[in-house]
């Protein structure tokens, strides 16, 4: 029978929605010649099935159509009854047959060919004619686990129908796998890299299941305090192997906690307390700060303070009291050195514990000068020190009053200018 295209007999849908909402079609249209069981199965293998018309997809297949091409309907495929339904199971919901199509009185089993302009036409399933088939874009998960700093572990979902292999690809590295997972090694610490996976059905690959990751950066190296006072400590290190986008810096005591970020490999820590100590832990870290690399510590005590308001408060002629106020942070004590001012004689040493804030140096001579040295102490560190020097009061001196030949006068030790008179005939005075 001669096929003419007469666009009186055919309807072709608006393509409003080209998939349904739970996935996307994609059609593929066959030119070898088979017939209708070949083209189903070559679909199955390959695709998933030979296509069903709707009226979403009609105006498609026309577009794509060089040849007439054989679809999944068939008279006799199980449905209650005949041209009710499609091979890949789907209720028949649409219909766009040829004038005189299907013929009624044709009790043979045939199939139905989709014609070159949108029309439906019953044939011999026998005969050979190129076909369309059809399969749902393939949407898996790539997951990527057990990532170090030179490999990774890469899983996915497994591809519909018969997979031939999967091709494993990055940079510009590929590997064909048949299993579901791919371990990858030699990567260079710190890079992020995207990994792709296609698997490959009837030589053509399928939408590729795709991830990226940043490898593990590398732990800092030769990391150490190169200089610390009261209140900051400076750090540097070494630049891992591999790549890193900054640093992260945590600062931590027994009573704090504090994380910073730098660029360089290299850092000024302020504002901390004195003669505390301070563990200083760096890790590597990359862009999106997704993974982080090994830690590195080291451990440093700032030095104690050194005290304030240093004084004297009350002296006399063999004693003189001190008096100071604690410096902030945390200190074990205090050492006071007493030395002779004039001679430079050191005297004596004192250490008093951390609640302390005055002492009496007591034993001193009258008339001299001395020299005060303190300190505050934490562990083994010691601070700057703070100095004094104060002078005894004189003790009672004697002398002949000329102007009162009879009388001596003496100065007492802590008078104020006053004079005492005695007759020197009633004083026994030692020679």
């Amino acid at each position: 029978m001669e096929v003419k295209p007469l666009a009186a007999f055919v309807f072709l849908a608006a393509v409003i929605a080209i998939c349904p909402a739970e996935a996307e079609r994609l059609y593929f249209p066959q030119i070898n010649n088979m017939s209708w069981d070949e083209a189903r199965t070559y679909c199955q293998v390959c695709f998933k099935e030979l296509v069903s018309v709707t009226p979403d997809n009609s105006a498609v297949l026309v577009e794509i159509l060089n040849n007439d091409s054989w679809i999944g309907m068939r008279k006799k495929l199980g449905g209650p009854m005949d041209w009710s339904r499609w091979s890949d199971n789907t209720s028949l919901v649409f219909q766009n047959w040829y004038p005189r199509s299907p013929d009624p009185n044709n009790t043979e089993d045939t199939c139905v060919k989709l014609l070159s302009f949108g029309a439906w036409l019953e044939d011999n399933c026998n005969s050979l004619l190129p076909s369309i088939c059809y399969e749902d874009r393939f949407y898996g998960m790539l997951n990527i686990s057990n990532i170090r700093t030179t490999s990774v572990t890469l899983q996915w979902t497994a591809g519909p129908g018969n997979i031939s292999y999967y091709r494993v690809t990055y940079l510009s590295n590929s590997s064909d796998v048949t299993a579901l997972t791919y371990d990858i090694h030699d990567l260079v610490p710190g890079t992020q890299y995207q990994f792709n996976v296609y698997p490959v059905k009837c030589g053509r690959d399928l939408n590729s299941e795709n991830a990226s990751a940043y490898t593990q950066p590398e732990m800092v190296t030769q990391l150490s305090v190169t200089d610390i006072s009261t209140t900051w400590a400076f750090l540097v290190w070494t630049k891992p192997e591999g790549n890193s986008s900054d640093y992260r810096v945590t600062v931590s005591s027994d009573s704090f906690a504090q994380n910073l970020v730098f660029k360089n490999c290299s850092a000024n820590i302020s504002t901390l307390q004195p003669g505390t100590n301070y563990t200083f832990t760096v890790t590597a870290l990359v862009e999106d700060r997704s993974i982080e690399g090994v830690n590195t510590s080291v451990s440093n005590t700032t030095y104690p303070a050194a005290v304030t308001n240093f004084s004297v408060s009350h002296f006399n002629s063999t004693s003189i009291e001190l008096n100071w106020a604690k410096p902030e942070g945390i200190i074990n004590g205090y050492n006071i050195l007493v030395t002779e001012y004039n001679s430079s004689t050191f005297l004596k040493s004192i250490r008093l514990s951390e609640s302390s804030t005055n002492t009496s140096i007591t034993d001193l001579n009258p008339g001299l000068s001395y020299f005060f040295n303190i300190t505050t102490f934490s562990g083994n560190l010691v601070s700057l020190s703070k100095n004094i020097t104060k002078a005894t009061i004189s003790g009672p001196v004697t002398f002949h009053d000329h102007h009162h030949p009879n009388f001596l006068s003496a100065f007492p030790a802590e008078s104020q200018g006053s004079v005492m008179m005695i007759r020197a005939d009633q004083v026994s005075l030692s020679p």
